[in-house]
């Protein structure tokens, strides 16, 4: 078996051109050195004037310089308003101006009035040439103004904010009324906007118009140097919202002073907190207008909303209007729940360092309320307070919201080793009391690790068993061709195998290994060790001997760990979930049925670009079919292509053509092997990479 002939051949002659070379040049006197010439530099250069005044030059401008990394210079204070960049290698270049008086109505554009960065028009700049710009003349904006009064009497020193489309405060220079409680915002351009008001003390905060929440505030549209007016803003002491939090209990020690009180807006971007006094009694004033959650939580105590739920989705809203009082929001609080309980994490082997904790609880219809959150100690332990007394799924984790610092992420799972909420174990809280031993030991998370990369070379490599029994490895070189014209022999004894499947990165040690089912019926794990080569071998299964086939289905319930399909007798297809550490962590579960009129069955890569890995299968006529599969379950199969019966092995082994999509190997009978490159929904022309390969018993 050799690879392609014409591409060996080529290689031959080159090789032999190549060594003919070198003998001439060895031959050759060596030339005396030059000096280094330097690299021809360039520059680019121009005035800045505002559009109003063409001839006025105008200092009070920075300009900024950005190539192909980002910033690369800035110009500030211009005298004349003449800036300069010098020593510019060839290339393309954008420039950005920033008026340091905006507020005084001149916008902050980019070359030739781009709004940003990414629509400008690049400038180039040749080896050694001088680019001189025309004058920047830098338009006027559209302005927004208005007064700011409380009881008829101006405000001074109030902070206006103006907020784009997107919810983002303008970075501009800080916007404060005058004496007469006047503001001007300047510099806009056309689009919409939302001003925010914030007095000084005693005064409520808003936005226009009235509104107590950037969720609810008035949009203002503007449109080119339009002079927008009116924007004022009666300013008033606030609301207040007060009362009483009561304790149902019985424990001594536990003091209503240190309970905490806390005002939400449904989109959270207004909140206001309060702590109550030895009675209970709690206030909160300058509360501007709307709707408010009201949450009430404290040392050895649990926490709820006003309502009397854990669920902020079903908590009693608290409407407030301007300058009201309103009265009798009490909440009552209960004896905490408590759980205890030890976490840690393996990478490589190695424990390392613990992860964080989260608890939810749950409803019968799938709801769910993050109510506790810990972080463990140096050894592990953790004490997770203030829970309520109710059902909660407890998770360990180490996402962004847990404070943990890992040097590698953990795969995030439920108590008692579930992959998913649905399939986690519910703990049943009363009140007071400790719940100990809710234990967990994560795996780490699986780094990307190409399919079929037995040497670490980064391509794909291909395995293949011959008629004496050895197992062979060829490397591509991700670009249809072979990165080596031989294979080398990385095993033997293989012909006892029944079934053979390259599994990826089983046991998550970050190289792909094989799993085999042997003629006793044993599954067997083969891990590989990046170069070429085993580590050991495992049986990690028995009783495989019926299956009629095995396949490597990728993270299929979605935990971040791989799973094996296998196919019985019958043609149910059953799933076989992973522990992260090389074994197999379920039974396996019927997750199909009616799959024996398949001919083939391969998983492990994405082909409909999800982000899921799908299931491919060829029946008896010959249609190759995509089962598409995500954590929730399977979507419809879809036809990709027909008249692949003439093939007698297909694998997907990875990307072969270097595009960053997995394409399809086929054999067909004569021992052709053919790519053929595949992107989501697309079929490219088959490239026949190798011929012979009938003598082969498997590859993969």
């Amino acid at each position: 078996m050799t690879v392609p002939r014409p591409i060996l051949r080529a290689r031959l002659a080159r090789a032999a051109s190549i060594a003919a070379a070198s003998m001439i040049l060895a031959a050759l006197v060596t030339p005396p050195a030059q000096a280094a010439v330097p690299a021809s530099t360039g520059s680019i250069s121009g005035t800045v004037a505002a559009a109003a005044a063409p001839g006025t030059p105008l200092s009070a401008v920075s300009v900024t310089l950005y190539d192909a990394g980002g910033v690369r210079s800035t110009a500030a204070g211009l005298a004349d308003g003449h800036f300069v960049f010098g020593n510019l290698p060839a290339g393309s270049y954008r420039l950005g101006f920033e008026s340091w008086n905006r507020p005084g109505n001149l916008l902050t554009p980019y070359w030739r009035g781009a709004p940003s960065l990414s629509t400008e028009t690049p400038i180039v700049v040749a080896d050694g040439t001088s680019v001189t710009v025309p004058t920047v003349l830098i338009p006027a904006g559209a302005t927004i103004s208005g007064r700011v009064t409380h009881d008829g009497a101006p405000v001074e020193a109030t902070s206006v904010i103006p907020y784009d489309s997107t919810g983002s405060a303008l970075p501009i220079v800080a916007i404060t009324t005058d004496a007469d409680g006047r503001y001007t915002i300047g510099g806009l351009w056309p689009g919409t906007y939302r001003v925010q008001f914030s007095p000084a003390y005693g005064i409520a905060a808003q936005f226009w118009s009235g509104k107590g929440s950037l969720a609810t505030a008035t949009p203002i549209t503007v449109t080119a140097q339009q002079a927008v007016t009116g924007i004022d803003m009666k300013a008033t002491s606030g609301a207040r919202v007060s009362g009483t939090v009561h304790y149902n209990g019985s424990d001594p020690t536990h003091r209503l002073v240190d309970t905490r009180i806390l005002l939400q807006s449904p989109a959270g971007d207004v909140e206001l907190y309060a702590t109550a006094d030895s009675t209970g009694r709690y206030s909160v004033s300058q509360v501007p207008p709307g709707d408010y959650r009201v949450h009430f939580s404290g040392p050895g105590f649990d926490s709820v909303y006003y309502g009397g739920t854990v669920f902020p989705t079903r908590a009693a809203l608290v409407h407030v209007s301007a300058d009201q009082q309103v009265t009798g929001i009490d909440g009552t609080l209960s004896d905490e729940a408590v759980i205890t309980g030890t976490t840690s994490y393996v990478y490589h082997g190695l424990s390392q360092k613990p992860v964080g904790v989260l608890a939810y609880a749950v409803t019968a219809d799938g709801q769910r309320a993050t109510v506790g959150a810990a972080t463990p100690d140096s050894l592990g332990r953790y004490r997770m307070r203030g829970l309520p007394a109710t059902k909660v799924l407890v998770e360990f984790t180490s996402s962004p919201n847990v404070s943990v610092d890992l040097l590698y992420p953990a795969v995030s799972e439920y108590w008692r080793d579930s992959p998913t909420a649905a399939r986690a174990t519910p703990i049943d809280l009363m009140r007071g009391q400790t719940v100990s031993g809710i234990d967990a030991i994560l795996a780490d998370a699986p780094r990307p690790v190409p399919l079929h990369d037995y040497s670490g070379d980064g391509p794909v490599d291909l395995l293949t068993i011959d008629g004496t029994g050895r197992l062979l490895s060829y490397r591509t070189n991700g670009r249809l061709g072979w990165s080596t014209p031989t294979s080398k022999q990385v095993g033997s004894g293989w012909g006892a195998m029944r079934l053979v499947v390259s599994a990826g990165d089983w046991d998550l040690d970050g190289y792909p290994d094989v799993i085999g089912v042997n003629t006793a019926g044993d599954l067997m794990l083969y891990r590989g060790n990046g170069h070429d080569g085993w580590l050991s071998a495992k049986r990690i299964g028995s009783g495989w001997g019926g299956m009629t086939a095995v396949v490597a289905a990728g993270d299929f319930v979605g935990d971040g760990r791989p799973d094996l399909l296998a196919r019985d007798a019958a043609g149910r297809l059953l799933l076989f979930e992973s522990n992260g550490f090389g074994d197999l962590a379920t039974s396996g579960q019927v997750v199909g049925v009616g799959w024996s009129g398949m001919t083939t069955i391969i998983g492990g890569s994405d082909l409909t670009g999800d982000g899921f890995a799908d299931i491919v299968a060829r029946d008896s006529s010959g249609r190759l079919l995509v089962y598409p599969h995500t954590p929730a379950g399977w979507k419809a199969p879809t036809v990709i292509g027909t008249g692949w019966d003439v093939m007698n092995r297909i694998l997907i082994a990875g990307d072969d053509t270097g595009d960053g999509a997995p394409d399809v190997v086929g054999r067909d009978a004569s021992g052709q092997l053919w790519v053929y490159p595949y992107t989501p929904g697309r079929w490219g022309a088959p490239v026949r990479i190798g011929v012979g390969w009938n003598i082969f018993s498997w590859v993969g």
